[in-house]
């Protein structure tokens, strides 16, 4: 079985990379569900004012409102991860040069 050494090492080029991807995907998605939003809104608006098209939106209308609500807060994730690892992968960046900084002011005399 193995074992977590505790260590942290990271390629920090490619960490950003996926982390504009996953940012890139997040953008996509949050313009994709606002078209189909917008869509999906406008065409509860068309089932008609007739005992069919009520007795419809009666079953309707609360699921649509409770997904719509869901994906608003759903679309928000991937940029927030993305946002969070370029913080992180800035903070791993800044560490590493601190530490070695320290390894600089050893001295071997």
């Amino acid at each position: 079985m193995a074992t977590d050494s505790g260590d942290i090492s990271m390629i920090t080029d490619d960490a950003r990379y996926a982390m504009t991807v996953l940012g890139q995907a997040g953008q996509d998605l949050t313009s994709n569900w606002s078209s189909a939003h917008g869509a999906i809104s406008g065409a509860s608006g068309q089932t008609g004012s007739d005992l069919l098209g009520q007795t419809f939106l009666q079953t309707y209308q609360p699921r649509a409102t409770i997904i719509a609500k869901a994906m608003r807060k759903s679309v928000q994730v991937p940029g927030l991860l993305a946002d969070a690892g370029h913080r992180g992968i800035d903070n791993y960046e800044a560490a590493d040069t601190m530490s070695r900084g320290f390894f600089g002011e050893i001295s071997h005399d």
